[in-house]
């Protein structure tokens, strides 16, 4: 682009939020052809399946289930029970985590601009509500690849950009980042954490002002990489907003957490799921379960069902907080599942095992109480 001349429209839009549709509503019906262009662009993909293979992976993997380890497939079931969960039950598990952000009728986005990418990143999924003015932009890792469950004070830079451009633009006035992880210690999910040193309270995280790695090498670094990106004239004629704009995020008071960040573990975002799910979309149950695993690198391998500790729980959990009225087998066999294992329920044998030793307590208790 030359100095000399201002840019054009076309130009412009691969410095925009919006322009190719990025921040519009994804459909059910987008996610396979999705997973195709990834797989095409991906050459790790291409080695996902090994024709005749019959040998176990040293970790104990079948070759069958090799996909379950990279990450854009992961996404990808995400996406894909994102946007088959009706919008009540995707704001009801934000609200679970405490996470607070206006919402009535959000949409699942991609939301990624060409130029500035090596700026803010690509969301792995961005839950937005144009009418509240809200965005949750969200990032995951699992635990099948080594690696691929790490996070770092990059990756939060990004994220920090994306909020702050979406604000500027007045896209959205309240945008908040979640993480969800396989294990939400930062000394195990941040691979850099000794260097910015974040805080985990609960489910917030916060990073250290006074801790900045390199390129940044202190606060007043990261604060001039965030004005340097928000004040470049390309990124403010493509998304329509001004110097002022860019005064009233007051970077300096906040800096570098620009918005409110939430990490949680597979584990946790699906127990957020649960009473939703159990509510408007049981049939999707069986999925979340499934998802968690993937989330989580246990899925396709082999689970020891330790049946003696699952009765104590259960009978736990019969004589201590369940309610005849409102509980059901299923969803004590869940609840049960969960605390005992901390992961949620396996689906095939192991459901039907764990089912029946539910179902026996189930009529030990109920029955002994009715006498």
């Amino acid at each position: 682009m030359s100095k000399d001349r201002s840019p054009s429209r076309s130009e412009l839009n691969h410095y925009s939020l919006e322009a190719f549709g990025a921040l519009d509503a994804l459909e059910l019906a987008h996610v396979p052809s999705m997973l195709l262009r990834a797989a095409q662009k991906s050459p790790e993909f291409q080695n996902l399946m090994i024709k005749g293979a019959k040998k176990l992976d040293p970790d104990g993997l079948h070759p069958k289930y090799r996909w379950v380890k990279n990450e854009r497939y992961v996404n990808h079931v995400l996406l894909a029970l994102l946007l088959a969960l009706p919008p009540k039950a995707n704001i009801a598990w934000l609200a679970t985590l405490g996470i607070r952000l206006p919402m009535k009728r959000p949409v699942i986005c991609r939301g990624h601009s060409p130029k500035i990418g090596k700026y803010i990143g690509e969301c792995d999924f961005l839950i937005l509500d144009r009418h509240e003015k809200s965005a949750l932009l969200g990032e995951i890792k699992v635990a099948g690849k080594p690696g691929n469950e790490r996070y770092q004070f990059g990756q939060y830079t990004k994220y920090m950009l994306y909020g702050a451009l979406l604000r500027v633009a007045n896209i959205a006035e309240h945008v908040a980042h979640l993480v969800i992880v396989p294990d939400a210690d930062p000394r195990k999910f941040c691979r850099d954490s000794k260097q910015w040193k974040p805080v985990l309270d609960g489910y917030r995280l916060t990073a250290s002002a006074d801790h900045i790695p390199m390129p940044y090498g202190n606060r007043e670094g990261w604060i001039q990489h965030a004005e340097s990106f928000l004040r470049d004239k390309k990124h403010q004629l493509a998304n329509d907003f001004d110097n002022a704009a860019v005064d009233r995020l007051r970077l300096r008071d906040t800096a570098p957490n620009l918005i409110s960040t939430y990490v949680v573990t597979w584990s946790q975002w699906s127990g957020a799921l649960t009473a939703p799910c159990l509510e408007w979309a049981e049939h999707l149950c069986d999925s979340v379960q499934t998802l968690t695993a993937l989330g989580n690198g246990t899925y396709g391998f082999p689970v020891k069902f330790n049946q003696a500790k699952f009765r104590r729980v259960v009978i736990d959990d019969l004589t201590t907080v369940a309610d005849y009225g409102n509980d059901s087998i299923l969803s004590v066999l869940n609840r049960a599942w969960l605390k005992a294992f901390d992961e949620p329920l396996p689906t095939g044998q192991l459901e039907q095992q764990a089912a029946q030793i539910v179902e026996d307590e189930w009529d030990k208790y109920f029955e002994d109480d009715e006498e």
